[in-house]
């Protein structure tokens, strides 16, 4: 069921009803921080199959203890909600979506869409065959840094992009990052970035760093060059176990054009972003990074409920996140085959 493209996307009044399945940190977090103030979704129950996470969140919350669901099923049994809301494991997030999409639920669900290509392809084709909506909440798309530079590109203001160099830089290991690849924890995001801006890749060729697996295999550290079909070429490095100065989560951007060179870093002004592009031979432009009217998850939410309303494709819908799960599948293989990959 492949939709009309959404295209802007203004304040949805009528909100769509949904069941949130996965309380864990980041769960929680959406909970807390965004919905409340997202009027494009209302929460009308909880799902959760860990006891104690059910309880941590119904105590950071105040939300009943009565209201939150030992799983899915048992929430769809007892509300009557138009969609499902996905904040689980990544590991979880496929069957979660499976199960939400054959009750003819439409569904927003966390990235990374899912750890597997043809999962997520299946997935696409199964809301297609329900005829529900699936998006997956890409949301430093819609930072206040990155929507100006996507703009400012557009407009070409440093002429054709030729090359481009991201860098990013962490030492904050934990738990949840011992055990998940910084390909899919973190890369993905800035894949996603890289696609918005440049289009499709045609080619990828990454190495893990010497010391980039941490003690129990997972990535913490490659480099990768990404060949795109407009001719952009990229040099792309991630650390999470990184002993330099830490870069914003969105990393540091380099855009070097025919008539110049674009940086940028950060999200929104509150944290430092930045955009700047100097001309050849000129003085160093700096553009005010303003806060969009819908930024970052809230734009998520709200891209989502129009495409619920208004029946249209997001640009974040599971079928045009396939290239980034692409994307990142293929960086994989080229991190364990040693060879680059060509997409198709």
């Amino acid at each position: 069921m492949i939709g009309t493209y959404c295209g802007p996307v203004p304040m949805v009044n009528d909100p769509v009803s949904a069941v949130q399945v996965g309380l864990g940190g980041w769960g929680t977090d959406w909970a807390l921080r965004v919905l409340p103030s997202a009027p494009g979704m209302r929460v009308v129950a909880w799902a959760e199959p860990d006891p104690a996470r059910r309880a941590a969140f119904a105590e950071a919350t105040g939300v009943p203890l009565p209201a939150i669901h030992s799983g899915l099923d048992a929430a769809m049994a007892e509300v009557d909600a138009e969609a499902v809301f996905v904040t689980t494991a990544p590991a979880t997030r496929g069957a979660v979506t499976r199960a939400a999409l054959s009750a003819g639920k439409h569904v927003l669900l966390e990235k990374p869409f899912t750890l597997d290509l043809a999962e997520a392809a299946d997935l696409v084709h199964l809301a297609d065959e329900v005829g529900r909506r699936l998006v997956v909440a890409q949301d430093h798309r819609f930072f206040a840094a990155s929507s100006q530079v996507r703009h400012l590109l557009a407009q070409e203001v440093v002429g054709q992009v030729r090359h481009v160099s991201v860098s990013f830089r962490r030492n904050h290991r934990s738990p949840a990052e011992d055990t998940c690849s910084v390909l899919w924890r973190t890369a993905v995001h800035h894949f996603d970035l890289l696609r918005a801006f440049f289009g499709e890749p045609r080619a990828i060729d990454a190495r893990a760093w010497p010391c980039g697996r941490s003690r129990d295999a997972a990535l913490t550290s490659f480099s990768a060059e990404i060949e795109f079909r407009s001719g952009v070429v990229v040099q792309y490095s991630a650390s999470a176990d990184s002993s330099a100065p830490a870069t914003p989560w969105t990393g540091d951007w380099t855009v070097e054009g025919d008539d110049g060179m674009l940086h940028w870093a950060g999200s929104d002004p509150a944290e430092g972003a930045y955009a700047r592009y100097a001309r050849a031979g000129g003085e160093p432009t700096e553009v005010p990074v303003g806060i969009p009217h819908l930024r970052d998850r809230w734009a998520v939410i709200a891209h989502f409920a129009r495409a619920v309303r208004a029946g249209c494709e997001s640009e974040i819908s599971g079928r045009a996140t396939l290239g980034t799960v692409a994307l990142v599948s293929a960086a994989e293989t080229s991190l364990t085959t040693g060879r680059s990959v060509t997409l198709g």
